[in-house]
């Protein structure tokens, strides 16, 4: 849940410097958006992974609940001053949320035998 709030306010906060178009689609909150969905699907895979839900599905729910988060908070984005929605970002958040996943799975097979 902590996870989930703190991508929200990184999302909806005015952005209080400029951007710069030398970063062209590549700037370094494609980077945050990645790392974030990492958290949170690691977070959300190590949750959903139980008895109720097996590996595999659990896996496909966290990747599946991060990007959806991803792509609602990216679309919040227009009604904030000086942000907007970008595609690069819910493609950032989508590699965040695999990755975030798939090592959330393996951790959980490495520890949890």
């Amino acid at each position: 849940m902590t996870v989930a709030v703190l991508l929200l306010i990184g999302s909806v906060i005015p952005l209080p410097l400029p951007r710069y178009s030398e970063f062209g689609r590549l700037g370094p909150d494609k980077f945050l958006h990645f790392v974030g969905h990492v958290g949170l699907a690691t977070t959300l895979v190590n949750a959903l992974e139980t008895e109720r839900h097996g590996e595999r599905t659990a896996v496909l729910l966290a990747i599946t609940g991060s990007t959806t988060y991803g792509i609602i908070t990216n679309s919040i984005q227009q009604w904030v001053p000086k942000r907007s929605p970008e595609h690069a970002d819910m493609i950032a958040g989508f590699l965040g949320s695999v990755v975030g996943a798939v090592a959330g799975n393996t951790w959980n097979n490495s520890y949890n035998p």
